[in-house]
């Protein structure tokens, strides 16, 4: 199940780049500023991922599934 999950979210995410890109080129802005803006976007939310440790799991004896471990702070 894991696979088809990963699979249609990476083509939802293609196809979301794909509009945004399209947009960019094509918008009224200069097309490097917005790709700029883009970039940048990108980068903080990776930062944002990093700060909240999204990749620091647990797992649930009980469901056997992943849980962030930001979840159970004391």
């Amino acid at each position: 199940m894991d696979i088809v999950q990963l699979v249609v979210r990476l083509l939802v995410f293609g196809v979301t780049l794909f509009l945004l890109l399209e947009f960019i080129v094509f918008c009224k802005v200069n097309t490097y500023t917005a790709l700029g803006f883009l970039i940048g976007t990108v980068l903080l939310v990776v930062f944002i991922f990093m700060v909240f440790k999204r990749y620091d799991m647990y797992v649930c004896k009980e469901c056997n599934k992943r849980i962030p471990k930001s979840m159970f702070k004391s």
